[in-house]
């Protein structure tokens, strides 16, 4: 049978951490299931065993003779099954190390009182979801520490380390195994969640990610997923507030939605503080949109403040430090668009497709596009909706005299947009900014080859799904570029790109995941 690896921590690892590993190994002797050792978060490493704690150990356990500290390290977190630490602020410690490490992580008091009202269990992620239920709070789950302080400080939390030892020793040395399979938990369990989204009802027009990740929720055994309305927000029951977009939430077309929105925004921050639902948000966006308000501003940095975890979607996704986060990657469109609308790329066909704004370079484009020489057979599709007519009207003027050029503004069905972007031999996407873009992985889903600016995130997703069907560009868009990419597609003869890593049945489960993480961490 593998042996279970407990590590146990505080700070200096002299006083608190190396008692309690030292009992545990005394407590559990006869079992062969556990290897038990310690560490300190910021230990005074090479140093002996604290001689007030020796003294009031058995001075014949050799243990405490032989004892070292040592500083605690990402390894040890990660080749755990279980960590108890003293504080609560060690605790924090480990999950900035590996914030997925908070379901095995403890302070000692806190195993102490989960296994006391809800027995031994096998998995610690078991125990984690009874936090929310438990009793105590504050210095109740911390063991002080003695270091510098007098004796009988150190006979407090030495008897303190004792009792908690003792309630935790024997199951987990097995002997109440038996017992525990059929003893039913008084802490109840959070096996089910309830999550509140971000978005509201799907439309005909909502972006096809909400609706693919709605599905996948909905499909994730133990979640009930809620689209968004401020009355449900304001007072319904939920475990998680899921964000996609905040920005949304505290704008709106007159001056007077928007105030009523950022009211309501405000009193919702304040809800799920008090109420301490922990706020998940998915990363679409690394900055705050350009041109808002200093209220939305605020409203917006609040928020972010109150977020307990972040997901990525792509593998270069920088996460605030000290926030725990999981990377969940973007799925692809495979299954969302009719084949009936797909067409064999047409050769030398160029497109641009989506919400056409100001930072996607669609002038850029126009401008690259009529450097081309007439004697290459090209030509450049544009559709999407403009964000303003007067940019619609300057984009115009841009491809004015060049038949080659075919601009289309207005909304595209799911069934246009297929058919426009299968038509094309290239996607040019010559965004000003880009991190994460719907746009590239909707062209690669429908195994069209994309040009895109070179940065880290676009190098990664070349490296995932192929370099044939992510083209980069360095500075400013050129026709060169385009010419370019279209001889280095026509090289390389490949079906589709690889984008197994993409697939909806994972991104349920790993949301799921995240979500729970989060209410431990909120609760703890």
């Amino acid at each position: 049978m593998q042996k279970m690896i407990i590590l146990v921590l505080c700070t200096g690892n002299i006083c608190r951490s190396p008692v309690a590993e030292i009992m545990l190994q005394r407590r559990l002797a006869t079992s062969a299931r556990v290897d038990i050792s310690s560490a300190g978060t910021h230990a005074l490493v090479g140093e002996s065993m604290h001689p007030q704690m020796h003294r009031l150990l058995d001075p014949e356990w050799d243990e405490a003779s032989a004892f070292v500290s040592r500083q605690l390290d990402q390894s040890m977190v990660e080749a755990a099954d279980l960590i108890i630490t003293m504080t609560r602020d060690q605790r924090s410690s480990v999950v900035e190390l590996v914030p997925l490490a908070l379901r095995k992580t403890f302070t000692l008091t806190e195993l102490a009182a989960l296994i006391s009202h809800s027995g031994p269990v096998a998995d610690p992620s078991e125990l984690a979801a009874g936090r929310p239920y438990l009793t105590l709070e504050g210095d109740d789950l911390d063991i002080p520490d003695p270091y510098r302080k007098n004796t009988a400080t150190f006979r407090k939390t030495f008897a303190s380390i004792s009792d908690a030892v003792d309630t935790i020793a024997a199951p987990l040395s097995g002997e109440a195994a038996g017992a525990a399979s059929g003893r039913r938990r008084a802490v109840p369990v959070l096996d089910h969640l309830t999550v509140l989204e971000s978005f509201p009802e799907p439309r005909p027009t909502t972006n096809p990610y909400i609706v693919m990740l709605g599905r996948a929720l909905h499909e994730t055994p133990g979640l009930t997923v809620e689209t968004f309305a401020w009355r449900k927000a304001l007072r319904d029951d939920y475990d998680v507030f899921h964000v996609h977009w905040p920005e949304i939430l505290v704008s709106g077309e007159s001056r007077l939605k928007k105030r009523v929105r950022q009211a309501l925004f405000a009193m919702l921050l304040h809800r799920l503080r008090r109420r301490r639902v922990p706020i998940v948000r998915t990363m679409h966006n690394l900055e705050l949109p350009t041109g808002i308000s200093r209220r939305e501003t605020r409203l917006l940095q609040r928020a972010d403040r109150q977020t307990v975890l972040g997901i990525a979607i792509n593998d270069t996704t920088p996460i605030q430090p000290g926030r725990a986060s999981a990377t969940i990657l973007h799925g692809h469109y495979r299954d969302w668009y009719s084949p009936d609308s797909l067409h064999d790329p047409e050769p030398g066909r160029i497109a641009f497709f989506g919400l056409v704004r100001q930072y996607k370079g669609v002038d850029s484009l126009i401008r690259a596009f009529r450097e081309i020489n007439r004697s290459h057979d090209v030509s450049l599709a544009v559709a999407g909706k403009p964000s303003s007519a007067e940019l619609a009207s300057s984009l115009r003027t841009l491809a004015a005299g060049d038949d080659r050029i075919d601009l289309r503004f207005g909304f595209l069905s799911d069934d246009d947009l297929a058919d426009h972007v299968s038509r094309a031999e290239l996607v040019v996407l010559p965004y000003r900014e880009m991190h994460n873009s719907g746009g590239v992985l909707t062209a690669l889903s429908l195994d069209r080859p994309v040009l895109v600016p070179a940065n880290h995130t676009n190098t990664v997703l070349a490296d995932e799904v192929g370099h044939r069907w992510v083209q980069t560009y360095d500075g400013e868009l050129s026709g060169d570029d385009i010419t370019r990419a279209i001889e280095a597609v026509r090289k390389v003869d490949e079906s589709s790109p690889n984008m197994s890593r993409r697939d909806w049945s994972h991104a349920g489960v790993a949301h799921a995941e995240a979500f729970r993480l989060a209410v431990d961490l909120m609760h703890a």
